[in-house]
């Protein structure tokens, strides 16, 4: 089992029978939230379901499993950013 997933912009992967998405990626106050800091944000989704807002150092579950956000690159050149996750457990 792998240690690190990475999951590009707008793109989805299938991890352990688990749809999980990325997207929404760049440097913003957190949502509906204006007085917190602005930071490279991210929205992760597990199998349909709303996807959350995450910045790295934040836990994201994706069936048993619980996995970190490592990493979130924005790639504004190409228009197509990618967060990476380590897992946890």
């Amino acid at each position: 089992m792998s240690e690190r997933i990475e999951i590009a912009e707008t793109g989805q992967i299938l991890h352990n029978g688990h749809r999980v998405t990325a997207s929404s990626i760049w440097e913003r106050h957190a949502i509906g939230e204006p007085g917190t800091p602005v930071l490279l944000r991210a929205r992760v989704g597990v199998d349909g379901g709303l996807a959350d807002e995450v910045v790295i150092g934040d836990a994201v579950a994706i069936g048993d499993e619980t996995w970190r956000v490592e990493e979130i690159v924005e790639d504004p050149d190409h228009g197509r950013g990618s967060v990476l996750l380590r897992r946890l457990d």
